[in-house]
């Protein structure tokens, strides 16, 4: 079935709107991936670009989100944070009407985690599945407390360490991959070819979490 691409603006606090993807399937579907992206890790960064083919090939519509301050090449503060979850909420409420899709998966990266945690409880969007590349300490109890979730972090990420790891291990919710040797965003300074199979394994493991939604 043909996918049909477009962008969507949505008006932002910080100036010129921002632009949201929106790449669906010609005739409707019933699954839906949104990708929200870190404070400076876009759509069209590795992790997240690939994510987004992941969910494609599993059969997925996919949603990307472009926050206001990135489209202004703004630098925000803590403050910031309760306008960006508006803004989210507000354009994911337009764009994705709950009646359109029945099941949803959020795909965060990094401060995106902490963004999924407080959009997810205002939609009406059947969101019960969760992927969070290297996620921020403070969505440690969403995550143990979510009904189908995957973590994937590095082991020398400095934002998630071993004693954040173990308090999200051993839960039946939750999956989780810890790769060895992965930064903040999940590659190994001064060994691409690693960095490369890294992004691999992340990929594989989206696509196998998207492909269990069907």
């Amino acid at each position: 079935m043909p996918i049909e691409y477009s962008n969507h603006e949505v008006q932002s606090r910080w100036g010129r709107p921002a632009r949201y993807s929106f790449a669906k399937r010609a005739g409707g579907n019933e699954e839906l991936a949104i990708l929200l992206p870190g404070q400076g890790y876009t759509l069209d960064a590795p992790l997240l670009h690939y994510a987004e083919r992941a969910a494609l090939e599993a059969g997925c519509d996919v949603l990307g989100v472009e926050y206001g301050f990135q489209s202004n090449r703004s630098s925000i503060v803590s403050g910031d944070f309760p306008a960006i979850v508006d803004e989210v909420a507000g354009a994911l409420e337009r764009l994705a009407p709950p009646d359109q899709y029945k099941r949803c998966v959020f795909i965060g990266k990094s401060m995106g985690t902490a963004i999924l945690c407080e959009v997810s409880e205002r939609l009406v969007l059947p969101v019960k599945n969760h992927i969070f590349l290297t996620p921020l300490r403070a969505t440690i109890s969403f995550i143990r407390q979510a009904e189908n979730a995957i973590v994937i972090v590095g082991d020398r990420d400095p934002l998630f360490g071993a004693a954040d790891v173990e308090q999200i291990s051993g839960f039946p919710n939750v999956k989780l991959e810890v790769v060895a040797g992965g930064d903040h965003s999940l590659e190994i300074e001064g060994d691409i070819t690693a960095s490369l199979d890294i992004l691999h394994r992340v990929t594989h493991l989206c696509k196998t979490f998207c492909d269990s939604l069907l």
